[in-house]
């Protein structure tokens, strides 16, 4: 996608554009990262969200307007013995970004919005020590206009 770091930094400002209590940037204590997470987070901790963008269309014009799509996948991972937890983090996640236009830094972008995909999960990961967590996954296709 043409502004591929415009759309990580707009995706990232408004997940921490709300740190009060209830929303989703408190839920996992302001642990959301692109593509991976540092070696010093677990999961005994707090949740955790990473986002990556899986898949784009290039920019190209359609009638007069320029625009792009990329698709967003959101994994929440939990390690609590209990699916709920996994579940809460995704629905605030859904509502902060379902339907959302995204600000941006890019000067030629006019627009960028946000629809939901479809969500799987969450579902039980078993990691090779016989631990494991869940696991939420939540699509969004981003479309952003010149």
């Amino acid at each position: 996608m043409k502004y591929f770091y415009a759309l990580r930094k707009a995706i990232y400002v408004k997940f921490a554009s709300s740190q009060v209590a209830g929303t989703v940037y408190a839920a996992v204590s302001g642990r959301m990262r692109f593509a991976h997470v540092p070696n010093d987070w677990t999961l005994k901790d707090d949740p955790y969200i990473v986002y990556n963008v899986v898949d784009s269309v290039p920019f190209g014009t359609f009638g007069i307007v320029t625009a792009g799509n990329a698709r967003v996948s959101f994994t929440v991972w939990d390690g609590s013995n209990s699916a709920t937890t996994a579940e809460d983090v995704g629905n605030k996640l859904c509502t902060l970004f379902d339907d959302c236009v995204l600000a941006y830094t890019a000067s030629t972008l006019s627009h960028i919005s946000v629809t939901r995909l479809n969500s799987i999960g969450p579902e039980w990961v078993q990691d090779e020590a016989g631990g494991g967590a869940w696991r939420l996954v939540i699509d969004y296709e981003v479309r952003a206009e010149e």
